[in-house]
């Protein structure tokens, strides 16, 4: 709760005038409530802790005022982190958000277990909000584990240590074309068409890193330490069953993560290699040798793709437009209500951070769209990627109830690349030559069949890092994502920069900021492509299935969301998909067709 939950330690001030006991017994917080001062959340939280229900009307009550404190942490807390990505230079923001989480944060941790007992145990609950089959109650015991108020140092810990990494990454700066630019930007062009461009910034960006690499080397270890120390105090055996927790993965299991890259690794050369092949044959790159890592870091850019809408950038944003009322009258509508109201900054500029994401305001109820785009082929993908995550926020925003409003994550990225793929289905939209649409695709597929040896890559690298009998040292996690990285994708050739193969862990800001969330991607991505080959059979039933089942929130199971959207989910025990069919064989039989 309180951002499912967040977590802190009570501190509580008794002598808080703003108290409005009329504004709780209606179950809501005062007009005029801050929920950036500590004594006001200190106060609330008493009086929750204080004020048990006695019957059906005070359940309602304390229930409503612990979902409106809940959602006003929660949008208080996303803003903060926001402005920090808004202007990274301006250091009162990054002061702000360190003072909310020691003030206010702590003062929540500690109520987390005690809020959540008063839930558990309460004969009144059915009065508290409408019945969910049990959804809250189970996510809730399941959560438990992280909910000890002696975890709240290390959870504080680790939220510190994770800002103080985006802050010193978003920081980093390098000579680029005669110019200082920050990292991010040379990122951006990994994926350029010209081979000798992205050698140079692949050596420039990787080489940045290998000087920087002590220091996060450092707070990496610092982070993994914290975590495990956590995993320790909550009783657990392996810090993956935290992640997993906070993650909202509760339908299938760590193990059933390393089976299933495990399978992806001994399915490669069936599927992956050969297809890869076959395109890039097919679009004339027989010289181009894909082994090097400024070509393999980014397959997809050896098919050279123009920049959709001729690089004009209105014209994209008003072609995306109309490619969304095409699929669908609402996804249009709402597209411009975000340009409209100025909730898309997607454009680069000074002192901005990298990266690209949806942010979710729980209370307000209207996301927000970053992003850094140009008008290249990959970024109007990520723009409607990112595009996916606000809109499944805003269908789910209309479930009164909170805490039944964010399922899992696998579902939430496959509501998002579910897009991706309805952008391909609809290439004219930004394309006015059928060629050049064509390559387009080849490119978007060579991006989706490189991306499986990443995602089993940088998943069991961190079951290995974060396993409990594993000591490290300085120097020792690049030697084990090194060994890992040569398992899933032996066919990079690192002869010409051999000093740079261990560093392949510092290019994935998810190890540092969240860890274990990366495999969520490969789950989507095998959901959505289940998907678009039924959208292609029949566009309209396949959509109206998707757009309800994205309104469900998460008021019902990870696999009983993927059939509500007609998919089938193919991990853990209550998998939906018939037990003969291989999920590789979707992946392969999807890139066969298209």
């Amino acid at each position: 709760m309180l951002k499912k939950f967040l977590n802190p330690k009570v501190q509580h001030d008794t002598n808080a005038s703003f108290l409005d006991e009329e504004s709780f017994k209606k179950g809501k917080l005062p007009n005029n409530y801050d929920a950036h001062i500590g004594s006001k959340v200190s106060a609330v939280l008493k009086y929750l802790l204080n004020h048990v229900p006695n019957n059906p009307t005070s359940a309602k009550a304390w229930y409503g005022l612990f979902q409106d404190l809940s959602e006003t942490i929660s949008e208080v807390h996303s803003q903060l982190e926001l402005n920090i990505h808004l202007d990274v230079s301006n250091t009162s923001f990054s002061a702000a958000l360190k003072a909310f989480e020691q003030d206010v944060l702590v003062t929540v941790l500690g109520a987390r277990q005690s809020l959540t007992q008063v839930y558990l145990e309460s004969q009144w609950k059915h009065s508290m909000h409408a019945d969910d089959g049990g959804q809250i109650e189970r996510d809730l015991i399941g959560r438990l584990p992280l909910a000890k108020p002696s975890l709240a140092q290390w959870q504080l810990k680790e939220s510190q240590l994770v800002h103080k990494y985006k802050e010193y990454f978003n920081q980093l700066t390098v000579k680029w074309e005669n110019r200082t630019v920050p990292l991010s930007v040379v990122n951006g062009y990994l994926h350029h068409p010209e081979e000798a461009t992205r050698k140079e910034a692949f050596l420039t960006y990787w080489s940045r890193l290998g000087d920087k690499s002590e220091t996060l080397e450092n707070l990496f270890l610092e982070l993994i330490d914290t975590r495990k120390n956590l995993a320790a105090n909550a009783n657990m055996s392996h810090f993956a069953e935290c992640a997993f927790i906070e993650n909202g993965r509760s339908s299938y299991t760590p193990k059933d993560c390393l089976d299933f890259s495990q399978r992806l690794l001994q399915g490669q050369h069936r599927y992956l290699n050969p297809l890869l092949h076959k395109i890039q044959s097919d679009s004339n790159k027989k010289s181009l040798n894909t082994g090097l890592p400024w070509n393999y870091q980014a397959l997809s850019s050896c098919v050279a793709v123009k920049n959709p809408c001729d690089a004009n950038f209105d014209a994209l944003l008003n072609n995306t437009s109309k490619m969304l009322h095409k699929i669908h009258s609402s996804c249009g509508e709402f597209f411009d209500q975000l340009n409209t109201n100025k909730r898309l900054d997607i454009l680069p500029r000074g002192g901005k951070a990298g990266g690209a994401f949806c942010v979710n305001f729980p209370k307000s109820k209207v996301p927000f769209v970053f992003g850094n785009f140009s008008t290249r082929f990959k970024d109007s993908v990520t723009l409607m990627h990112e595009f996916g995550h606000a809109f499944h926020s805003h269908l789910s925003s209309f479930i009164d109830n909170y805490l039944q409003r964010t399922p899992a994550m696998d579902f939430c990225e496959f509501a998002s690349t579910v897009f991706e793929f309805l952008a391909i289905e609809n290439l004219d939209f930004w394309f006015q030559d059928a060629a050049d649409a064509k390559i387009a695709k080849d490119q978007h597929l060579i991006g989706v069949l490189s991306f499986f040896p990443l995602m089993s890559c940088i998943d069991e690298f961190q079951h290995r890092i974060y396993d409990p009998s594993v000591t490290l040292k300085n120097k020792s996690i690049g030697d084990f994502w090194t060994t890992v990285s040569r398992r899933h994708r032996s066919q990079i050739d690192w002869s010409q920069c051999p000093e740079l193969e261990n560093l392949g862990w510092l290019c994935r800001s998810h190890i540092f900021t969240s860890p274990f969330y990366f495999f969520e991607y490969g789950v989507a991505y095998l959901c959505a492509l289940d998907f678009i080959s039924q959208y292609k059979k029949s566009p309209e039933q396949s959509f109206a299935r998707f757009l309800s089942a994205l309104q469900l929130g998460s008021q019902r199971k990870l696999p009983e969301l993927f059939k509500a959207a007609g998919v089938d989910f193919f991990l853990g025990p209550d998998s939906t998909m018939d037990v003969k069919k291989d999920p590789i064989l979707v992946l392969e039989e999807w890139a066969l067709k298209i």
